[in-house]
């Protein structure tokens, strides 16, 4: 049998015709909407846009940073009440960006307060620990002292008063170590990486760990409590803990996060999500000292005097923080947004795809609401007002801006907040609306 060349093969007439290129596995997004950043009040709106002239990260994840930061100051301080169900503000954020968009910028000045807090106590700390363990020696080796008198001593003596580890963030730990830090540190504490991928994919998120992990934390976002079950170092169940979550990641990890229908389900999803739109090759170097500019010193200011505010804690070393709520104008206005988000998760609803994100929309802007009360209160004692669309345009900002997972990785959607008015005031501050 004779082979014929390729170039003598008769080829069908369909392999003639002029088809038209593949289509993509995967569609382009559209055109980003802007970044709501009045919604972060005066303080948060100066800082942000004051960052980006200097600093040329995307607006988005420049905001993101500084809401997430506000949040972490703010959680210990309130919770938000809605017809009697209470809610921790603790939220959980995620932001997307390409290696080179200075995410770890963003996160260095939005956070800076909060390291330099950390830093004094644990010098404080230190030396506290290191005066009581002197004097503790001095004491048993006094062999002049009985037993008795030696344990009576002790007891006299002023034992260091700050925690055990007085973390205010940690960056990539295990399920144990969040534990561990609620149940002997402080108990309202930020996990912060802004390269996410080293949580996502070291050993709290492992096979073996991930189920256990996703629970943890969606319990903590949920009602602030855990259990700890050990043998020889003890067990419990623990209340009134706080958890804020910041990972900033790339949207090739991200995407592993968001297709996974196990942490979808465990709601670790139920989180304001941010895909900015990239600032590179358009940045050219500012000669300014972001640290002496007006916008972030106010803000800084801010950020200290919440962090320098005393917690109110328990003797059982739980968080007792006052309530807001909405006034009746807020809550009318919420409850109208409740229902038209409640209305899109059903059937061909748009927001049927990611109904186990959206079903947290409402939460999410009590949350905001609550977030921005604290940060922009006096104190927490003064009835606080929101801008219209302002915790709503921070929990939902746009679909530009919401990556969501619905098992082909990163999608985006419109919630649709459009203009809530939201006031917010501490419990027994008196009744009645104000202007928004």
């Amino acid at each position: 049998m004779t082979l014929d060349s390729p170039s003598q093969v008769s080829r069908p007439s369909w392999a003639e015709e002029d088809r038209p290129d593949p289509l993509p596995l995967s569609r382009e997004f559209d055109p980003p909407t802007p970044y709501p950043v009045e919604a972060l009040g005066p303080i948060g709106t100066g800082v942000v846009q004051k960052m980006h002239e200097i600093i040329q990260a995307p607006v988005a994840l420049i905001g993101q940073s500084i809401l997430a930061a506000m949040n972490q100051v703010a959680q210990p301080h309130a919770n938000v009440i809605v017809d009697g169900r209470v809610s921790p503000l603790s939220e959980f954020f995620l932001t997307l960006g390409e290696s080179g968009e200075r995410k770890s910028a963003a996160d260095g000045w939005a956070l800076a307060g909060v390291r330099a807090r950390q830093r004094i106590l644990m010098q404080q700390f230190v030396v506290n620990r290191e005066t009581y363990e002197a004097a503790a020696k001095r004491i048993l080796a006094d062999k002049k002292l009985s037993g008795e008198a030696k344990q009576a001593k002790l007891g006299e003596l002023d034992k260091p008063k700050a925690p055990v580890m007085p973390l205010f963030i940690v960056s990539e730990p295990s399920t144990e170590a969040i534990h561990r830090q609620l149940i002997v540190g402080m108990p309202a504490i930020g996990l912060v990486n802004d390269e996410g991928g080293q949580f996502l994919g070291g050993y709290a998120m492992s096979a073996e760990k991930r189920l256990g992990t996703l629970t943890t934390l969606s319990r903590l976002w949920d009602r602030g409590e855990f259990d700890r079950v050990r043998v020889g170092d003890g067990s419990g169940s623990y209340y009134a803990r706080r958890l804020n979550l910041h990972l900033m990641v790339q949207p090739a990890v991200a995407s592993l996060l968001l297709a996974d229908p196990l942490a979808r389900e465990q709601g670790f999803l139920a989180l304001p999500g941010q895909l900015p739109q990239s600032t590179a090759g358009q940045r050219k170097y500012v000669e300014t000292d972001l640290g002496r500019t007006a916008e972030y010193q106010a803000y800084t200011a801010r950020m200290d005097a919440l962090l320098e505010q005393e917690w109110p804690i328990t003797d059982n070393h739980e968080l007792d923080p006052p309530n807001i709520v909405l006034t009746p104008s807020a809550k009318r206005a919420w409850v109208a947004l409740y229902n038209d988000i409640e209305k899109a998760l059903g059937g061909d609803g748009d927001l049927a795809p990611i109904r186990s994100l959206a079903s947290k929309a409402p939460e999410h802007i009590t949350r905001m609401a609550g977030t921005f009360a604290v940060f922009e209160g006096d104190n927490g004692n003064s009835r606080r007002t929101h801008r219209p669309g302002g915790a709503a345009d921070a929990a939902l900002p746009g679909r530009s801006h919401a990556p969501v997972g619905a098992g082909s990785g990163i999608g985006r959607t419109e919630f649709g907040a459009g203009g809530v008015e939201l006031v917010a005031r501490q419990d027994g501050a008196g009744s009645g609306d104000s202007a928004g």
